[in-house]
C-alpha cells in the first residue's frame, strides 16, 4: 500500500510513502508478544490516503506567500502541503481558502525568531457527517486585545460569509508565548457551534476544538469494537483516561457499570453533552469522576472486575500501576497504548504482579508512520 504523496521528500508528516504497512515497530511487536506466548497479534490498516480528519497546521511566510503545513525534515521551516495525500479532501480545500484569504486580507504570518505577525497555527477538524470544518485560528496576541486589530474582524466576518458550505465553526485561540506551545486556555467562539458531534460505533459524541481526539477515526472504530468484543457481559468496569468518555458509552451497553475517570475538565463538559443524548437506561450505566488516575484508585475496590486504561504516551501513572498489580480481585484489564515503550514497562510490571497477556492486536493510525496503537488484554 502507497500514499504516493508530493511533498514527502520534504515534509516531516511521513516516514514512509511507499508499502505504508511494513512497520518496523509491529515486527518488534510481534516479538514482544510471543514471548509471553501469545502468538497470532494482526495489524489492523485501513485506508491509507484522506484519513486524516484533524490537523495542526504552522502558519509561515509571508501575506503574498503564506505557508500552511508542518515542518521540514530536520529544520524548523515549514513545508507548505496543499496536496497532502493523508489528509480528509475537506482539510485540503479549508487549507487552499485560508492561503487565498490571508492574501486577500494581507494577514501576517507567524515570524518565529521576531516574535511578531498574527497568525501562528490553524487547526482544522472536519464533521464528517456533513463534512463541513471545524476552523481554529491561533492568534499570535492577548485576548481583550485582539478587537483592536479593525482589519482583523472584518477579514474574519469575511471568511466566515464567503464559505458558508465548508465551515462547522469559526474559533479563536490566544497564544503570546514565544514557544512551541500550539494552543492556550484562552478561546473564542465566533461563528457557528459550540460542539462538533460525530457519530463513533452508533454513538453521539462531541468535541471542543481543545478536546483530544484521534485523527483517525476509521481505525479508531475498529479498535473501539475490538474493546467492546474483549468486555464481559454484565460487567462493573472502570475506565481511566477516558477522554470525553468515548469508550465507555461505546461498552455501556453491554455493562452494568462503567466509570469514566478524566482529569481534564472540559472532557468532562464534552461528555455531559454526549451523556444526555442517551436512553435513560444507559444514562443510568454512566458515571464520571474528574480527577487523576493515581487519585482515583479507590475505584478498583468493590465489585469491579474489568478496567480499561488508555494513558497518554508516557503510560501509566505509577500509583495506579501500582494498584493495578495489587487488585488481585481484577479478572481482566483492557490496556489500549499509544507509546510501545511505556507499554512494555508497564506490560512487565504487570507481569510479574501476576496479570497474564491474553491477546493483542496493533492498529496502524497514523499509515505513513513508524507508529502502532496497541490492544491488548491481561487476565488474572
Amino acid at each position: 500500500m502507497d500514499i504516493n504523496c508530493p511533498h514527502f521528500k520534504l515534509c516531516s508528516g511521513c516516514v514512509r510513502d511507499h508499502h505504508v504497512g511494513d512497520v518496523g515497530a509491529y515486527l518488534e511487536a510481534k516479538e514482544f508478544f510471543v514471548h509471553y506466548n501469545v502468538v497470532d497479534v494482526p495489524l489492523h490498516i485501513g485506508a491509507v490516503c484522506g484519513w486524516r480528519c484533524r490537523a495542526k497546521l504552522a502558519v509561515r511566510g509571508s501575506s503574498q506567500k503564506p505557508l500552511i503545513g508542518l515542518y521540514e525534515k530536520g529544520s524548523h521551516q515549514v513545508v507548505d502541503i496543499p496536496l497532502c495525500k493523508v489528509h480528509h479532501p475537506a482539510i485540503n480545500r479549508a487549507a487552499d481558502v485560508l492561503r487565498h484569504w490571508i492574501t486577500a486580507e494581507g494577514i501576517a504570518p507567524y515570524d518565529e525568531e521576531r516574535g511578531s505577525g498574527l497568525l501562528r497555527y490553524v487547526q482544522l477538524a472536519v464533521e464528517r457527517g456533513s463534512q463541513r470544518v471545524q476552523l481554529a485560528l491561533v492568534i499570535n496576541g492577548k485576548q481583550e486585545s485582539w478587537r483592536q486589530h479593525s482589519v482583523l474582524v472584518g477579514a474574519l466576518q469575511r471568511l466566515w460569509e464567503q464559505h458558508p458550505d465548508l465551515w462547522h465553526s469559526l474559533w479563536l485561540n490566544f497564544n503570546p508565548r514565544r514557544d512551541n506551545v500550539i494552543f492556550s486556555p484562552r478561546w473564542e467562539l465566533l461563528y457557528g457551534e459550540k460542539w462538533l458531534w460525530e457519530t463513533i460505533c452508533g454513538h453521539a459524541v462531541c468535541f471542543h476544538p481543545a478536546s483530544f481526539v484521534q485523527a483517525n477515526l476509521e481505525m479508531f472504530e475498529c479498535l473501539l469494537e475490538a474493546t467492546k468484543q474483549q468486555i464481559p457481559t454484565k460487567a462493573h468496569v472502570v475506565e481511566y483516561y477516558a477522554g470525553v468518555g468515548v469508550i465507555g458509552m461505546v461498552v455501556a451497553d453491554k455493562c452494568q457499570r462503567v466509570t469514566c475517570v478524566e482529569v481534564v475538565p472540559l472532557a468532562q463538559d464534552c461528555f455531559k453533552q454526549a451523556w444526555q443524548k442517551l436512553a435513560p437506561e444507559q444514562q443510568g450505566r454512566l458515571n464520571y469522576v474528574s480527577g487523576t488516575a493515581g487519585a482515583n484508585t479507590a475505584l478498583l475496590q468493590g465489585d469491579v472486575n474489568v478496567v480499561v486504561v488508555d494513558p497518554p504516551r508516557k503510560g501509566l501513572e505509577p500509583v495506579l500501576l501500582a494498584a493495578l498489580c495489587q487488585a488481585k480481585r481484577l479478572d481482566k484489564l483492557i490496556y489500549v497504548s499509544c507509546g510501545w515503550e511505556s507499554f512494555k514497562r508497564d506490560s512487565m510490571q504487570l507481569i510479574a504482579s501476576g496479570w497474564k497477556l491474553s491477546r493483542a492486536e496493533s492498529y496502524l493510525f497514523f499509515p505513513g508512520s513508524e507508529h502502532i496503537e496497541i490492544l491488548a488484554t491481561f487476565e488474572r
